[in-house]
């Protein structure tokens, strides 16, 4: 009687250790599944962003003098930002439409952050 029970426990013992664990299998999906919608909304906000970066050029390019100095800068005074200084320049109706063109950005934006704290909680 002995002898089985130590040859079941050793038995179970050896089953018990090496069995991997579902537990992880499960927290990888929830995970790939999790970054792929991750990445689907980030790609979603890039495009987005790129769109409201467009429509803030076309609205600069309709004021000829800005446009001039946008032909006659260099691309790293665009990238950096260093354009912005020759803003004050601008027409108002445009200065106005660009401030309209943020607005909308920015509510879409928080719009974004509340639909991530509802999804959270």
């Amino acid at each position: 009687m002995r002898i089985t029970i130590s040859i079941l426990s050793i038995f179970f013992l050896i089953i018990t250790i090496g069995a991997p664990p579902v537990v992880e299998k499960a927290n990888k999906d929830k995970q790939n599944a999790d970054s792929k919608e991750d990445n689907s909304d980030e790609l979603l906000n890039d495009l987005e962003y790129g769109r409201y970066l467009k429509e803030v050029v076309e609205i600069l390019e309709n004021d000829p003098e800005f446009k001039k100095k946008l032909e006659n800068a260099s691309e790293h005074d665009i990238k950096s930002g260093n354009i912005a200084q020759h803003l004050g320049l601008v027409q108002h109706h445009v200065r106005t439409k660009l401030d309209e063109a943020k607005q909308r950005e920015m509510a879409r934006l928080r719009e974004l952050v509340g639909q991530k704290i509802r999804n959270l909680s």
